[in-house]
């Protein structure tokens, strides 16, 4: 009996280390410990510090570690520096882990951080300039960059289709009002055509607003 209860234990220990090293990585090899964020801010070529480092200058985009709660400062000479705080969370793998290994596959993701990701991972902040005579053409700016980061999709359905509010509001918001709706689409047309990401565009925006 005793042989028995020994040879069971043996294999209930086997089992428990293929459990381990069957589960333990999975969100590890497939979410990694590390994600992608991306930091910009108006205006442009402002200083990203992860945890006090400098890691370099908006638009920025660069991996950061999913294990700890990190903070990003963004900073420019004349303007008040921005602090973001990026939190991790538990990502979806660390629960699958749970429901196809137990807790023996989520524990090691807990510890190595491949069970966090940042959300959101995309941040854009309006530093807020120490001269206040600057301040409205940095909230002017912001306005249309918040915008067009807001209504991207939209914006380009409306200028495959026919232009309407969403092409609208933007005019009015660049300074357009006079321009007609149907060649003031034209015009940023190709502009949104060609740029890959919505920051992209708004800075396209920026150069030709009134």
């Amino acid at each position: 009996m005793m042989k028995s209860n020994s040879k069971k234990c043996l294999i209930n220990n086997v089992k428990f280390l293929l459990c381990i090293l069957l589960f333990a990585g999975c969100a590890t090899i497939i979410n990694r410990t590390e994600q992608s964020v991306s930091i910009n801010s108006t205006p442009i070529d402002a200083i990203v510090q992860i945890n006090g480092n400098d890691v370099g200058k908006t638009p920025w985009t660069g991996s950061v570690s999913r294990k700890d709660s990190m903070q990003a400062t963004i900073k420019k000479e004349g303007y008040n520096p921005q602090i973001i705080n990026l939190e991790g969370r538990l990502s979806g793998w660390f629960w699958g882990n749970i429901i196809s290994g137990g807790f023996c596959g989520s524990g090691t993701d807990a510890i190595s951080g491949g069970a966090y990701e940042y959300s959101p991972s995309s941040y854009h902040v309006a530093l807020e300039p120490i001269n206040k005579n600057e301040k409205v053409v940095i909230e002017s700016q912001s306005r249309l960059k918040r915008y067009i980061l807001a209504n991207w999709s939209d914006i380009g359905s409306e200028l495959v289709s026919k232009p309407a509010e969403r092409v609208d509001a933007l005019r009015e918001i660049m300074g357009y009002s006079n321009k007609p709706l149907p060649d003031f689409a034209k015009m940023i047309n190709t502009d949104y055509l060609s740029s890959k990401e919505p920051d992209e565009f708004a800075e396209k925006m920026l150069l030709i607003s009134k």
